[in-house]
């Protein structure tokens, strides 16, 4: 198709058949052989980034006619994976009936290169996934996916406000699918509207009840808006759904605090430290709830654990300060201010 950038090139695309994952499984060892146009000469070629865990044999070899060949292997290669290679070359080497534009391309095309730009932000290579995303919707307009991947990119980047209106497409594309909703109540949350995160959040639990993020976030704004019931009712219905998720526990924990029952807390905290032992905060706080309890040697012995993981400056020196003075329960919790509500951003 033709390049954008340079009206003197086209850019190939190819990618081997592949099967879905309910027909195949496992590795296997893949070689793909890209054969380029009569005439064309390795100084001419552009090889753009190839996927992860190719790697280039023989670049530049001529075939039995003497056209370049590219050859790419992979010793481990998934029977299930859309692999994207492409090659850009002068235009002058094909006919001009054999270029299409971008938005021509088999929509097949649009879900590999979602695939390829899902991987570019796994590695932060944002500016990547963002072109990679924006071909795909340049390919197919309908895409829903690319646009919410798209929005995830930017909220990924911190532009929560940029990436809402590729959620909103999202939404239009596909008003019944959950996760648009959820994610677009994170850009909502993270940008400080609480009012459209709550009613997105509201809406995929709506379309479906099991959505484990959205209960959890819910449950969140509800705690900020004064809602303790409801809150701990959406936490602990994602803790049924998940028992194994530290984070509806945590949250509760942090709700209970803020609401005065430190005993709850301190169960919740019980299970983040059994699913977690090395989260440092988890001991820090639940030392803490130890001490407003009275407590005080299970106090100690869970804020020292917390200091010996490593805390962050502020928690640290909070937390030597009531290890200084534990039997002094007025001074704790005169120094408790209840500060665990909005201190979290949302997130898939």
């Amino acid at each position: 198709y033709k390049r954008q950038d340079d009206n003197q090139l086209v850019k190939a695309l190819s990618f081997p058949t592949w099967f879905g994952e309910v027909f195949t499984h496992g590795n296997t060892d893949m070689t793909v052989i890209i054969h380029l146009p009569p005439g064309v000469k390795n100084s001419e070629v552009q090889l753009h980034d190839l996927p992860p865990g190719w790697t280039e044999d023989y670049p530049g070899s001529a075939d039995e006619s003497g056209n370049i060949t590219y050859t790419f292997i992979n010793p481990t290669a998934s029977g299930y994976s859309a692999y994207l290679f492409e090659i850009s070359f002068p235009k002058s080497y094909i006919s001009e009936s054999a270029v299409v534009e971008m938005s021509q391309l088999d929509p097949l095309y649009a879900v590999v290169y979602s695939e390829r730009g899902v991987n570019y932000g796994r590695q932060g290579e944002y500016d990547q996934a963002i072109i990679t995303f924006n071909n795909a919707i340049t390919i197919d307009p309908e895409n829903a996916a690319a646009y919410r991947y798209l929005g995830y990119t930017y909220a990924l980047m911190g532009e929560y406000e940029k990436s809402i209106p590729y959620y909103d497409q999202a939404i239009m594309l596909q008003p019944d699918e959950a996760s648009h909703y959820n994610a677009r109540g994170n850009a909502f949350a993270n940008s400080g509207d609480t009012e459209n995160a709550f009613n997105d959040y509201s809406k995929a639990i709506e379309l479906n009840p099991s959505d484990l993020a959205s209960l959890i976030d819910r449950g969140w704004i509800h705690a900020l808006r004064g809602d303790i019931e409801s809150g701990i009712a959406d936490l602990s219905k994602a803790v049924e759904l998940d028992p194994g998720n530290l984070r509806p526990y945590l949250i509760r924990a942090w709700i209970y605090d803020d609401s005065g029952d430190y005993a709850s807390a301190v169960k919740d905290y019980d299970v983040v430290i059994e699913l977690d032992p090395s989260y440092a905060e988890a001991y820090f706080w639940r030392g803490i709830g130890q001490a407003i309890l009275g407590n005080s040697q299970q106090a100690e012995m869970d804020l020292e654990t917390a200091l010996d993981l490593g805390l962050g400056p502020e928690d640290e020196e909070w937390a030597r300060g009531i290890l200084n003075d534990l039997r002094d329960l007025a001074g704790i919790q005169a120094s408790y201010d209840g500060s665990w509500l909005g201190t979290t951003e949302q997130g898939e």
